[in-house]
């Protein structure tokens, strides 16, 4: 007979055996699936990831261990040693939790991710915390992973899809575990731009694939291109300074893509891009007069600031191709190879009797007076052949004397009487006439216009004659590309920055370079040549400024993208097709000469005679002839009363 101890203790013993039982399956289960999801992602890593000299980011959940979850095997205990022993890697592995994110220092790339999560909402967390690191890289491929059983993987693959998203990641794919089958897993991935739509589909995420043990069934790639090269209209926004040549008067708003339209260098290759991928540019000027700049902090300032926030797409306007710049956002291929240079003033000159001499060069003076020595003694010698010859004529020095007043555009008192000297005299009339019109044509010039010479040569001259400096706002990065070497052309950095002056208005600085003759300024070189050509207040200054062949800096030109943007690669590929095809170098001559050259046939043509010009001296003609005629009659009138009189007395 049991008594109640006795009973009590075969309950205990009892539910001790079965719950013994139910761990040791659940645990076996477990174990099962953390297994197969970790020869999955080897097989998968050794298929779609490249490892060569790449970095692969492993990510650890956040979550921890639930107390009830029965098993102590985690996925990095099986993975980590697989993927050891058959790719040969070597792993760090940090606790974001803990790690300290202010002393982070720029360092490769990412190209592969691997992120472990236990349940619903980490992902973006674990996504906030990686984006801290300067290896952050969107463009990579992305495999989110969970061995934890969901009651409806889709769903959460969705999510994951949508949260990455977020954080502008797009070449993704979710390994989950299968709700029927816990040995299998299925591969989740999507196509933003697919079925005429713009990136807002992630309803079509789905299951692609399906792996166990290792085995993938498929033999579709999970990192297949997710953007097709043409798309469907969908809209990105452009923040632009207007900075011509690059971008001038462009309207805001949605604009469609017209190659005719000139509105700058990069606004006719964002058309000319827009145009090629079936998209639509919204453009919206800058509210800012200045480009704003990123700190190492993370901070930053203008439309840079907007743009790391996501809040537009693109950047143009003259954007100089920076370290910092390319860590935090997307930087196109370099398409324009910028220059900063010295534009100093120009010495008036004196005119005085040197300028006289030297209009004509020492060779011309020479032949000149070759010439009229060779000239002035044939027809001296002539004349003494002749009897009929003038006495001037016969005489050594009135010869020359009156050649010499022809060759100065005065006439001559006495011509000659024989045919072979009158020949002599005329061929140097016509002789003189020209090279007196030429002669007083430059010195008229000199006259009219001031003449100017170069005074500075290099950087050093700037800063040795006491110039004001000044520096266009886009030029503050000198000081941060000089600052380990020390100076700057010879001139030490720290004197410029002492004497460092901003300028805002180009036109004011440039007047004050042509005007007072104290100050030079820093600023590129297209937009130099740009406000040369098409600012009629600085065209007419232009002869009194001296731009240095001198480059201070060299600066690559590239438009921002935000980090992430879905079509980067897809920007460069139609950039690089462009600047191959010349259309850079032809915008650029377009921008340089176009107006100028326009102006010029314009005033070649206002200079040309036309018949509305002939108009008046043919009236004046007809005039002429009429009175003429008049005055003709009245004579004949005036002739034949005359006549009739005489005969009649």
């Amino acid at each position: 007979m049991l008594n109640c101890s006795s009973l009590l203790t075969l309950l205990v013993f009892s539910l001790i055996e079965l719950g013994s039982s139910n761990f040791m399956l659940s645990s076996t289960n477990q174990t099962l699936t953390r297994h197969t999801l970790s020869l999955c992602i080897v097989e998968a890593c050794r298929r779609f990831f490249s490892t060569d000299f790449e970095t692969i980011t492993f990510s650890q959940p956040l979550a921890q261990v639930n107390a009830n979850v029965q098993s102590s095997i985690v996925v990095s205990h099986i993975l980590l040693p697989l993927l050891g022993k058959e790719n040969r890697w070597s792993f760090f592995i940090k606790n974001l939790k803990l790690l300290d994110f202010s002393n982070s220092t720029p360092h490769p790339k990412s190209y592969s991710y691997i992120i472990q999560i236990r349940k619903e909402g980490e992902l973006a967390e674990n996504v906030k915390r990686l984006k801290k690191f300067f290896s952050w890289n969107p463009h990579a491929k992305f495999l989110v992973i969970s061995p934890t059983v969901f009651s409806n993987p889709r769903r959460m693959a969705v999510e994951a899809i949508r949260v990455l998203w977020e954080h502008n990641v797009i070449n993704a794919a979710v390994l989950l575990v299968n709700g029927e089958d816990m040995k299998r897993y299925d591969v989740y991935t999507w196509e933003p731009y697919s079925n005429s739509s713009c990136a807002d589909n992630f309803g079509t995420t789905r299951a692609v694939d399906s792996c166990s043990f290792g085995i993938i069934e498929g033999d579709r790639s999970w990192f297949e291109e997710k953007i097709s090269k043409k798309l469907y209209n969908c809209s990105m926004k452009v923040n632009y300074i207007k900075w011509p040549p690059y971008m001038k008067e462009v309207k805001d708003g949605l604009q469609v893509s017209e190659h005719k339209l000139n509105q700058g260098i990069e606004a006719n290759l964002l058309n000319m891009i827009a145009g090629i991928l079936n998209i639509r540019l919204v453009y919206n000027q800058s509210a800012y007069s200045t480009w704003g700049n990123i700190f190492p902090d993370g901070s930053a300032t203008n439309d840079v600031k907007h743009l790391l926030h996501n809040e537009v797409d693109i950047l143009a306007g003259s954007y100089g191709k920076t370290d910092l710049r390319c860590v935090y956002f997307d930087c196109s291929r370099p398409y324009i190879q910028e220059s900063l240079i010295w534009c100093v003033p120009r010495v008036p000159v004196k005119v005085s009797f040197t300028n006289m001499i030297t209009i004509l060069t020492l060779e011309v003076w020479l032949c000149i007076f070759l010439l009229y020595f060779t000239v002035s003694v044939l027809m001296w010698y002539m004349s003494r052949c002749s009897r009929r010859e003038s006495n001037t004529y016969r005489r050594f020095i009135d010869i020359f004397q009156n050649n010499f007043l022809v060759i100065i555009g005065h006439g001559v008192n006495v011509l000659p009487r024989t045919t072979i000297v009158r020949h002599f005299l005329g061929m140097f009339l016509i002789f003189g006439v020209v090279i007196n019109t030429v002669y007083n044509g430059y010195f008229t010039s000199i006259l009219s216009a001031p003449t100017f010479v170069q005074k500075y040569d290099d950087m050093e001259d700037i800063y040795r004659h006491n110039l004001n400096t000044y520096f266009l706002l886009n030029s503050a990065l000198i000081s941060r590309v000089y600052k380990l070497s020390g100076e700057i052309n010879g001139v030490p950095i720290n004197l410029v920055l002492s004497r460092w002056r901003n300028c805002t208005d180009i036109v004011t600085c440039l007047d004050k370079v042509a005007t007072n003759k104290d100050s030079a300024l820093c600023l590129p070189r297209l937009h130099q040549e740009y406000v040369a050509n098409n600012v009629e207040e600085i065209k007419e200054k232009t002869p009194s400024i001296h731009c240095l062949k001198e480059s201070v800096l060299n600066i690559q030109i590239n438009m921002l993208m935000r980090k992430g943007f879905p079509l980067f690669a897809l920007f460069n590929e139609a950039l690089t097709r462009i600047t191959s095809a010349g259309f850079i170098d032809k915008w650029v001559m377009d921008e340089m000469e176009d107006k100028k050259r326009s102006s010029r046939q314009q005033e070649d043509y206002d200079s040309w005679i036309k018949f509305e010009d002939l108009i008046p001296a043919f009236y004046m003609i007809a005039v002429g002839y009429l009175v003429a005629f008049i005055v003709f009659v009245g004579e004949v009138v005036v002739h034949r009363l005359s006549r009739n009189r005489k005969r009649k007395i």
